[in-house]
């Protein structure tokens, strides 16, 4: 069952209660959570492992902020654009195995038609493309049978266990694969990002470019650009959240998914990241309104008991 994340009451009546599920890991795998052994695919969240793929072949192929793009899940704001037009020329933009998008953030002041280059996840597919082209594999990098595809797993079961199989796999939004696995085992992934945070570019890329990784008015942004590049952030479609820190409990790194049951919900969302990061003393401020004339009571056990004072205080 689906555990009670936050309730929206009035005049202490429960109106709203939003439901989903939590887990907090260290590398080693030995998690707390709330239903965390939910089975869900890992989406965007899967992003700095599906880099960590072709990141040595990268490393001196993109610069900072190109590298920053193909971690993120973007706007499709001009920054954005821009940044994707210098990873790949125009007469290769029909190599981008992905479908047109208009931008997540609408501009007030012209229509932009759908095209692949708005696209969230076009970052990531420019630079599948060069790395394709690096290694001499197929362009059409989108099978799961792909050299790509095969070493992204190989990413996976170097942090799982090289028994890990995946219980589903799907065609995502952007026409990649996408694997499925317990919440328990995406945050066992996202401590060991902060354990291995200097051994690639995939940690610092993101920490030093939180605009790029969604743009304004995103909370992965907003988070890590609030936490001065002490936690890694990283939205994933349908209410997923994927945090990346370390503290004195957890000095190998420390990993917590956030999953929304019925799918997006900024405004939960952003309720329940401020509160869990609150326990963990990073004071972030909501981008989102509070519910009118209603009061936001957080379900305590989203943090271990000895956070949940400062949760109870946020």
């Amino acid at each position: 069952m689906w555990q009670s994340l936050l309730k929206y009451k009035r005049n202490n009546l429960t109106e709203i209660c939003v439901h989903g599920a939590v887990s907090w890991s260290s590398p080693s795998g030995t998690p707390y959570s709330l239903t965390g052994e939910k089975i869900c695919y890992m989406r965007s969240l899967a992003k700095p492992l599906q880099m960590k793929a072709v990141a040595t072949e990268l490393d001196n192929q993109l610069n900072s902020e190109e590298k920053a793009l193909s971690l993120s899940s973007h706007n499709g704001e001009e920054k954005h654009l821009k940044i994707l037009k210098g990873m790949l020329a125009e007469k290769d933009y029909h190599k981008l195995l992905l479908s047109p998008a208009a931008p997540l953030l609408k501009s007030k002041t012209e229509e932009i038609e759908p095209n692949k280059l708005c696209n969230a996840c076009s970052g990531k597919h420019a630079a599948i493309i060069k790395a394709c082209a690096i290694n001499q594999w197929s362009s059409h990098y989108i099978d799961s049978s792909h050299n790509y595809h095969q070493a992204y797993l190989k990413q996976v079961r170097r942090y799982l266990g090289e028994q890990f199989s995946p219980n589903h796999e799907a065609i995502d939004g952007c026409n990649l694969p996408t694997i499925s696995m317990t919440l328990n085992q995406q945050a066992q992934i996202y401590a060991f990002l902060n354990k291995e945070k200097d051994k690639d570019w995939i940690w610092s890329s993101m920490v030093s470019h939180p605009f790029i990784i969604g743009g304004t008015k995103r909370l992965d942004s907003h988070i890590m650009n609030s936490t001065s590049g002490e936690v890694l952030a990283k939205e994933g479609a349908d209410g997923l959240l994927g945090l990346s820190l370390r503290n004195k409990d957890y000095p190998d790194g420390l990993g917590i998914l956030i999953k929304i049951a019925h799918g997006t919900d900024f405004t939960a969302m952003n309720y329940i990241a401020q509160g869990i990061l609150k326990s963990l003393g990073y004071d972030i401020r909501l981008l989102v309104k509070g519910p009118d004339k209603q009061t936001v009571h957080i379900n305590p056990e989203l943090v271990p008991t000895r956070y949940r004072e400062k949760l109870l205080h946020s």
